[in-house]
């Protein structure tokens, strides 16, 4: 990525109101810049305040090594590498992990969790056969480390069914864990362990009349817990007008006790997440025309952490970001109508009222305690990423040069925004480097 592109200043003049015109520049700043000398899989970075300067450092960095040994032709597997560094940025310790191991991290850095296999190794050696569903596994384990790399615990053997892929779950708060597995092509188990790595629960009794429960969101400190589940094993390519998956939306507290179950009344849910601490719940939810004529409805539905439901959002799709004040919340208007267009909306949640909406597709967004929201998104389905401010009654502040972004290869993270002040995480896989931008809003009056 090219940073020094961005270092510029670039004026939008926007007309707010009659009297007066506004206008508002920005200036681009690298924070923070590191390229690896491998592929980066993952990036957890960290900040400390050094005598007023905010600093960042990365404290775990998943990269991957070609495993050479195993690799053949135009097969290519990759073993895992765990780095984790100080604030000096100088490396604690270094873990290795082999071929068929999935990493993942906590939000804050520090835990992370490492699931391995080791396929047996065809003889003669064919790379081809090491993915077969009959190749026997010699060793599989599943276990958690802390930031310096200890291990906490460790289940071994561990292993899963070859067609199955699990999604786990590791707690910012104690490393704790949950495991959503299929046990057949039908339902979901859940394993839950503790810190310690004791089993919690296995399927429990909440989930037992569930299709694919899957966990959606979690509040900050992990006190709550929602996810999506449908009492009919219909998928949404099977859907017809009149039929209908049933689905729930449940919430459960950190030991996944059940705090309240409610029914959508569209046929299909598809997202949703959980404010910072939990106060608020949105779920998306659609129902079919039938197949191959599209979406007939779509539906928000925002709850509280009571299960009442607070507002019901025509044409509301996909939750971006609640404010950390959980007073507002950004989504994803998608409607059904093609002539209509799709675009961002704010909500004020203390008023149960749509702000306002604006016609722009955005891939990442985050709302400021005032209000004010920074997105990335675009005009058309060609048009360039830029990154836009409005404010909280809808107004358009300002609106970046075109931004380097392409997912799975350039990828960005919003970390925070203040009304003033936006911090984005920049991976760039293509170029094994990470980068920490700010972007500062400099207001001006004409």
């Amino acid at each position: 990525m090219n940073v020094k592109k961005w270092l510029v200043s670039v004026v939008l003049v926007g007309l707010f109101s009659q009297s007066f015109l506004w206008s508002a520049q920005y200036k681009m700043q690298t924070l923070y810049e590191k390229r690896f000398d491998t592929k980066i899989e993952d990036i957890v970075l960290d900040s400390y305040n050094d005598n007023g300067t905010l600093k960042f450092f990365p404290k775990i960095v998943v990269l991957k090594h070609l495993d050479t040994e195993l690799s053949k032709g135009d097969y290519k597997y990759y073993k895992s590498e765990v780095r984790l560094l100080n604030s000096d940025g100088e490396i604690i310790k270094e873990l290795m992990f082999p071929f068929l191991s999935l990493i993942g991290c906590s939000e804050n850095g520090n835990y992370f969790y490492a699931w391995t296999s080791i396929p047996e190794k065809p003889v003669p050696y064919d790379p081809l056969k090491l993915l077969l569903p009959e190749t026997k596994i010699e060793m599989s384990s599943f276990a958690v480390y802390n930031d310096k790399g200890e291990m906490l615990w460790k289940k071994t053997p561990y292993e899963i069914p070859y067609d199955v892929s699990p999604t786990f779950h590791i707690s910012p708060k104690d490393g704790s864990v949950i495991a959503c597995i299929m046990t057949d092509r039908a339902q979901t188990g859940e394993v839950v362990y503790d810190s310690k790595g004791h089993l919690k629960e296995i399927r429990t009794p909440a989930m037992c009349d569930y299709y694919e429960v899957g966990f959606c969101g979690f509040s900050e400190n992990w006190n709550y817990i929602v996810a999506l589940a449908k009492k009919s094993p219909l998928t949404r390519y099977e859907e017809l007008p009149g039929k209908s998956t049933e689905p729930r939306v449940l919430l459960f507290d950190s030991l996944l006790n059940l705090v309240w179950e409610r029914t959508l009344d569209e046929y299909f849910c598809n997202n949703a997440a959980i404010s910072a601490k939990g106060s608020y719940i949105y779920v998306g939810g659609h129902t079919m025309a039938g197949i191959g004529k599209g979406v007939a409805s779509r539906t928000g539905y925002l709850f509280d952490n009571v299960g009442a439901l607070i507002m019901k959002i025509k044409d509301g799709h996909i939750q971006r970001a609640f404010s950390n004040n959980e007073k507002y919340l950004l989504i994803d208007f998608n409607p059904s109508n093609a002539k209509l267009k799709r675009g961002l909306g704010l909500i004020d949640i203390e008023a149960r009222k749509i702000l306002y909406r604006r016609n722009l597709r955005i891939l990442k967004g985050i709302v400021a305690s005032d209000g004010s929201v920074a997105v990335l998104g675009k005009s058309t389905p060609r048009a360039p990423w830029r990154i836009n401010i409005y404010d909280k009654d809808g107004h358009r502040l300002l609106c970046t040069s075109e931004i380097e972004l392409i997912e799975g290869e350039i990828e960005w993270q919003l970390l925070s925004w203040d009304g003033d002040r936006l911090i984005a995480k920049v991976t760039d896989k293509t170029q094994n480097q990470v980068n920490v931008l700010l972007l500062k809003i400099i207001r001006g009056q004409k």
